[in-house]
Order: structure tokens, then sequence, then C-alpha cells
């Protein structure tokens, strides 16, 4: 029988307290650094789904209003209400006046309510609703910013094609 021998190399069989400690701290520093690089691009990325729901309701109006040509739809921007909506309406109260009468042209469909901090500024000339007719043109070109304080887009409407983009 041979007597037990002891094992005098060193062998490496696992990590050592300080090794886990250095790598947590390395992955502690990472995360700390990227932490407001990821706050801004989640806040860039809520601004702009925010403002393509509004593209996406402005398009819809043109949609019913083309599918009965009989119809005048539009949208509305409460620019009063905290926080500021927009929402479709059917111009039934006086449609060749192409507007919206809060006391009879109903509102359909739920509002777009803007995220917190963002709201609708108005540029001067410019209504507060867009309303197409039913060959999928806009009665007035329409133009509205929309912004939270750092970040800005335009959502606007060329009256005589009814075409809506969102821009800078």
């Amino acid at each position: 029988m041979q007597p037990d021998r002891v094992d005098t190399t060193m062998e490496s069989r696992g990590m050592t307290l300080l090794e886990i400690c250095v790598a947590l701290a390395v992955i502690g520093i990472l995360a700390a650094l990227s932490v407001n690089p990821m706050k801004n691009y989640l806040r860039r990325l809520d601004f702009r789904n925010s403002c393509q729901n509004i593209k996406r309701l402005i398009q819809t109006a043109q949609s019913k209003a083309m599918a009965n040509p009989n119809l005048h739809i539009g949208v509305y921007f409460d620019l009063g209400a905290t926080p500021n909506k927009a929402f479709l309406f059917e111009d039934k109260i006086n449609p060749a006046a192409y507007n919206y009468d809060g006391s009879g042209d109903s509102p359909y469909l739920q509002p777009e309510v803007l995220k917190k901090k963002s709201v609708f500024r108005a540029l001067p000339g410019y209504p507060d609703e867009v309303v197409f007719r039913g060959d999928g043109s806009a009665w007035k070109s329409f133009k509205i910013v929309v912004t939270d304080g750092t970040l800005n887009d335009t959502l606007d409407v060329l009256a005589s094609t009814g075409r809506v983009r969102l821009g800078k």
C-alpha cells in the first residue's frame, strides 16, 4: 500500500474570491456607463413611436374618408388638454366648413394621448384639425410640431394630395 501523496503542483481548481470581485466590479462599471445612453435611446424611441402613432391616426382618417366619399373625416388636435390628445372625428354638423365643432362632431376611436412631457405646438396660420374629403385630399394644408422640449418632429399634410409626412 502506497502512502497518500500530497499534490504540490499549483493547479487552478476554480476562481478565487478576489477574481470574482474584480469581475463584478468591471461588470458594474460597464453597466453604470451604459445607463445614460440607454435612457436617451429609450426616450428617443418612445418619442418617435408616439409621433408615428399620430401619423397613423391621420392616415386612418384619410382612409376612412376615402372609403365613404360622402363623409368628411378629420383629426382634431386638442392643444388645451393635459396631456395633449389627437382624435378622429366625423364632420357632421357643418361639413361645408371643414372644421371640428366640439358640440356636434362626434369623436370616435380612442384618442391618441401624447406621452408625458410631450406636447403639440401649433404653427401660426395652420388650423388645429385636418379634415379629409372623399378623394383623399385635405381641405387645408396642415402642420403641427410634436416636441418634448429636446426632441422635435413635424407632422404635415399637403392639401392637394393629402400626403402625410413626418419629418424634422
